[in-house]
């Protein structure tokens, strides 16, 4: 079985992804939130490329009193219930709720690997070593896919493709293909004593601790401390 990385979600092509599964990574903050959202009882989380559509989407929802979710910018968004950060997504606060979940990188990356993949898994830092454990058995090829920032690169994204490669290669059924893969490697084994530098060090790293948000920065970088894999059914992540 082959694994791929991507660090942009629009650099992974139809045919990159087609009877592949699809992992998408998005560390801060997406992956993150929706791993806790789920693992405190969320019934669904539906991403929506934009805030225009969630709305929208609230009102056709409005009898399971849906709750709106997300953030443009690092921020929560006017009449939102709740913003990105993992810290509000407790258990008393989504168990049994119907989430409807635009951010600005993960919700898109999460649609687009939808359109393609043979299936699509949520991956983070925070449930990285039960993913890996559970993805094995399933004997397919794999596309790691970063959201990114902004269309754009992100270290902290790459950084966990790259954990997740590495621990891939533990078992020899596995081999990574292409350079992405191998920089991602490479990345991780920069970081792998220290994952909370990587996320520190990076431009959206620093730009969510500037806006207030260290503490979700730094809970962003644990191993390992989520047994839950998210998994897009139809729209749907459940």
């Amino acid at each position: 079985m082959k694994i791929s990385a991507f660090f942009t979600p629009a650099e992974a092509r139809e045919e990159d992804l087609k009877g592949k599964i699809a992992v998408v990574i998005d560390v801060l903050r997406a992956s993150t939130t929706i791993v806790v959202a789920i693992s405190n009882g969320a019934k669904q989380i539906i991403p929506i490329g934009s805030v225009e559509k969630a709305y929208e989407l609230r009102e056709t929802l409005r009898e399971l009193r849906p709750l709106l979710c997300g953030e443009r910018d690092g921020q929560k968004l006017p009449n939102f219930d709740l913003g990105n950060s993992p810290f509000e997504y407790t258990e008393s606060v989504v168990s049994g709720k119907t989430l409807i979940y635009a951010s600005t990188n993960g919700s898109q990356a999460i649609i687009r690997a939808g359109a393609h993949a043979s299936s699509v898994y949520i991956v983070g830092f925070v449930n990285l070593p039960f993913a890996v454990s559970f993805l094995t058995e399933k004997l397919q090829d794999i596309a790691l896919i970063c959201a990114g920032r902004l269309g754009g690169f992100s270290l902290e994204d790459a950084t966990c493709a790259g954990m997740l490669i590495k621990s891939f290669l533990s078992d020899k059924r596995y081999e990574m293909t292409g350079d992405q893969a191998k920089v991602a490697v490479m990345l991780y084994e920069r970081f792998s004593r220290n994952i909370s530098e990587a996320l520190m060090t990076s431009v959206h790293g620093r730009y969510l601790a500037s806006l207030g948000f260290e503490a979700d920065v730094r809970f962003c970088a644990e191993v390992g401390i989520y047994k839950v894999i998210p998994r897009l059914e139809g729209k749907i992540i459940v």
